[in-house]
């Protein structure tokens, strides 16, 4: 099944620029690990060594916030998944 990916302006650098990138995948987990495969890079910025996500990566599915439980529910073919990395500074 397609799932649009929008890549945020911060990790487009990895995505060789791409804002939206289709990944095949039936889940939100899967889908960011099928993104991993497609751009090796953007794993740093998503999982810690242990493989666990970071709490600063933040994922819609349709405009809405997944919590990380949400992570393995079903998508539908055609959903759109958003995927941000919160920044903070002082």
């Amino acid at each position: 099944m397609s799932v649009k990916v929008k890549i945020s302006s911060l990790l487009r650098q990895l995505t060789n620029g791409q804002e939206v990138v289709e990944v095949t995948a039936y889940s939100a987990i899967e889908c960011l690990d099928n993104l991993v495969v497609q751009f090796p890079g953007i794993r740093r910025w998503l999982y810690n060594k242990q493989g666990q996500l970071f709490p600063f990566v933040h994922v819609f599915v349709n405009g809405e916030t997944v919590s990380t439980d949400e992570l393995t529910n079903p998508l539908k073919d055609g959903d759109e998944l958003l995927l941000l990395i919160a920044i903070g500074g002082g």
